[in-house]
């Protein structure tokens, strides 16, 4: 196995979101396994000045296929999520480059590895590093931002929490989902307070922060609430408190009105039919 590094981004339409389909487009193609993702970075544009700024994000991946045969990978991920190359540096939603395979090094027509003008470029470098930390080229040179020159970073947006799992995201203080995290409903008929029972399983809140799950759990009260199934967390909210015992996890479940279940399904059902990446 290769590891090898993917710069990605684009500045078209949910910039966030393209980054999330990208990764995880990696990540479901064989012979290709996400190990690391960089935080997310907003950065100015290059090339052509007038063009809105980009989001990038590096992707650390552990690959059995040739550098080239990678090359298409990235290119089918870009041509599934819209790109157009009609303007060279021009906007663009999806945008995937091979930074570094290994120690190997390519030059062809279509391919050169290590990429290279990769140094020059802020929205290369710096997410680079986040991911790989000190790091050397295939000749030994170390990778600095000394001679980072363009692609400056606007704002450094955070880290893509468990980017290449299906799961729900978080843009803006709004909850979003690329994919339906629930394809049925679990209803646990253990887990019952008057009446109201459990429905999906639990999330474990730890300590000083919550796990990036509980916002499936968010996804599911907001598919219950909008078919006006009545819905109750315990012990509360995610996010509304915390465990007062830090790293003792807690316990987090989202109830249902019993007298409900049968809506709850049926509303559950309607919203996966509705989501264009159901499977």
């Amino acid at each position: 196995m290769t590891q090898a590094i993917i710069g990605i981004g684009g500045n078209l339409g949910d910039r966030m979101t393209y980054l999330r389909r990208m990764i995880r487009a990696l990540d479901d193609a064989e012979c290709v396994r996400v190990s690391a993702v960089s935080h997310a970075y907003e950065t100015e544009p290059w090339g052509v000045s007038d063009q809105s700024s980009y989001y990038n994000a590096a992707v650390r991946i552990e690959t059995s296929l040739r550098a080239d045969e990678l090359l298409e990978v990235c290119k089918g991920i870009e041509e599934d999520l819209g790109r157009r190359r009609t303007v060279r540096f021009g906007p663009r939603t999806a945008d995937l480059d091979i930074l570094l395979f290994g120690d190997e090094e390519w030059v062809s027509e279509r391919l050169t590895i290590p990429h290279p003008r990769m140094l020059e470029r802020d929205f290369a470098v710096r997410p680079l590093l986040d991911v790989v930390g000190d790091l050397r080229m295939p000749d030994g040179s170390p990778v600095t931002d000394e001679r980072v020159r363009i692609g400056r970073v606007l704002a450094d947006l955070g880290p893509l929490e468990d980017p290449a799992a299906d799961n729900v995201w978080v843009d803006e203080g709004e909850v979003r989902f690329v994919r339906a995290p629930f394809r049925s409903l679990e209803v646990d008929e253990h887990e019952v307070i008057g009446d109201w029972v459990a429905v999906g399983p639990p999330r474990l809140e730890r300590g000083g922060s919550n796990s990036s799950t509980d916002f499936d759990l968010l996804w599911l009260e907001e598919v219950m609430n909008d078919a006006g199934v009545p819905t109750t967390f315990y012990p509360h909210r995610p996010g509304e408190s915390l465990s007062s015992y830090p790293g003792v996890p807690t316990e987090v479940r989202l109830f249902v009105s019993r007298d409900r279940i049968a809506d709850a399904y049926r509303a559950l059902d309607e919203a996966v039919g509705e989501d264009p990446d159901a499977v």
